[in-house]
């Protein structure tokens, strides 16, 4: 069994429960395309963040790394959990 993982510039923000790791890899499928659909320029401190993906990098099937406009990072990653 595996767990997904999301960390924010860094720090874990998220763990989902124990799923087989074919749906994890799928749902990092969606993110990536998702995110991959709204890339946009990084924005200048104070101005208007829509807060789109500005590098989409999938470093392997069970990570996906994410700097969004405002420079934000943001880390998927699976997991083997025991158990």
């Amino acid at each position: 069994m595996y767990k997904q993982r999301f960390y924010l510039d860094g720090k874990l923000h998220k763990t989902s429960e124990k799923r087989d790791v074919e749906t994890l890899r799928r749902w990092l499928n969606n993110l990536e395309a998702e995110w991959s659909a709204n890339i946009g320029p990084l924005v200048e401190a104070g101005q208007f963040d829509p807060n789109n993906g500005h590098t989409i990098t999938r470093v392997s099937p069970d990570e996906l790394l994410v700097i969004t406009t405002g420079n934000k990072k943001l880390r998927f990653v699976n997991i083997a959990v025991k158990g």
